[in-house]
């Protein structure tokens, strides 16, 4: 975030539903994003393509408890045609999207983007894909997130942003 704000960009970070302010703060009111281990699906998903010592720093810095229902709603919404996360790919006035992708992501593998980007190229708004090799889905968090912020930031300077 404060990578972006320092060459002019504003970013913005959604809090997820019951987050506290800090992860500390969501870590005491477990309550609030209860019935959701995250440290098995941390490593495995999260950062499988990383150092274990990296890995546990990352957990331990960034890692809440969170509700399971939202991630339902999104991975099923291509198969409900009335989910309310519904997008409108062909959306022609949106800004420009670039879709990353890390060659060893879990979560969301190179294949789930190459159909992302195929849906939303069909809009004449710009639309790019940049796959990053030997990265996972951490690939924004871990020790190479300044090549992917770099990136980003060559990329939209290059579409005059």
């Amino acid at each position: 975030m404060q990578f972006f704000a320092q060459h002019g960009y504003e970013s913005l970070n959604p809090d997820w539903p019951g987050d506290g302010a800090t992860v500390k703060e969501s870590r005491a009111n477990k309550k609030a994003i209860a019935n959701h281990s995250i440290k098995e699906v941390a490593d495995y998903a999260f950062t499988n393509a990383i150092p274990e010592e990296e890995s546990k720093e990352l957990y331990e810095r960034f890692t809440v408890p969170s509700p399971a229902r939202p991630l339902f709603q999104v991975a099923f919404a291509t198969l409900n045609p009335g989910a309310e996360n519904k997008v409108n790919t062909a959306n022609a006035t949106r800004g420009p999207l670039l879709i990353t992708s890390g060659d060893k992501d879990h979560i969301v593998p190179p294949v789930l983007c190459k159909a992302t980007f195929r849906k939303y190229r069909k809009s004449p708004a710009i639309t790019e894909l940049k796959a990053f090799a030997n990265r996972g889905h951490s690939l924004a968090l871990d020790h190479g997130w300044n090549e992917i912020a770099e990136y980003s930031l060559k990329w939209l300077n290059e579409k005059g942003f």
